[in-house]
């Protein structure tokens, strides 16, 4: 759609944290059918070029934190707390949520552990972290993963849906009216094979 997502507010602590709320967007015009939809918001101003129900009922915040890797190299890895908030107070149905990543088309080789897709899809119980990501080398010793513990999804449908350059974890959750989940998932850059058990470390957590 080339419209950014509006952010309404960033908050920074030196180098140790970064906060940012923003409204999450639909996928396409007047596609909500809601009798009031939200406006679009730029600058503290209704927007004319935001079409109505291009923002979604749904808000996001983000605290972006740093998290000691066990492995040591890199000695921090990023971690995404994230909390979703359903403004209406009716119930839209169980969501499925995607959290995409892309890395440079340089990274072609592609790592996943464990091997969830959509037609054989995983769950909270039996897999209690995820862990993907694409790596430049054969030995997957430089690249960017992504690594999300699943028990707050409590989810009976993970799967790794994948891209040229990128990928997405994909878990259902529902979010009630007046609402809100909150999560955690971590960017890891560098080896896999330390993403692959700092995965592990998580999901016994």
């Amino acid at each position: 759609m080339r419209q950014p997502a509006t952010t309404g507010g960033i908050s920074c602590h030196g180098r140790d944290s970064l906060r940012a709320f923003t409204m999450m967007i639909d996928s396409g015009d007047n596609s909500s059918f809601q009798p009031d939809p939200l406006m679009g918001v730029w600058q503290g101003h209704i927007s004319d070029t935001f079409t109505p129900a291009y923002s979604t009922p749904f808000t996001i915040e983000t605290n972006a934190t740093w998290q000691e890797n066990p492995g040591h190299s890199p000695r921090y890895y990023l971690r995404l707390d994230q909390s979703v908030v359903n403004v209406r107070p009716w119930d839209p149905g169980t969501i499925a949520w995607r959290l995409e990543a892309s890395t440079p088309w340089s990274f072609q080789v592609r790592a996943v552990s464990p091997e969830c897709d959509e037609k054989n899809p995983c769950t909270s119980a039996s897999t209690p972290a995820v862990a993907a990501g694409r790596y430049e080398d054969a030995g997957q010793h430089s690249g960017v993963a992504t690594v999300v513990p699943t028990a707050a999804w409590k989810t009976s449908r993970l799967s790794i849906s994948s891209s040229e350059h990128g990928w997405a974890t994909v878990l259902t959750h529902p979010l009630a009216g007046v609402g809100a989940f909150r999560f955690d998932w971590y960017i890891c850059a560098g080896d896999w094979s330390q993403a692959n058990e700092f995965a592990e470390h998580v999901g016994r957590e």
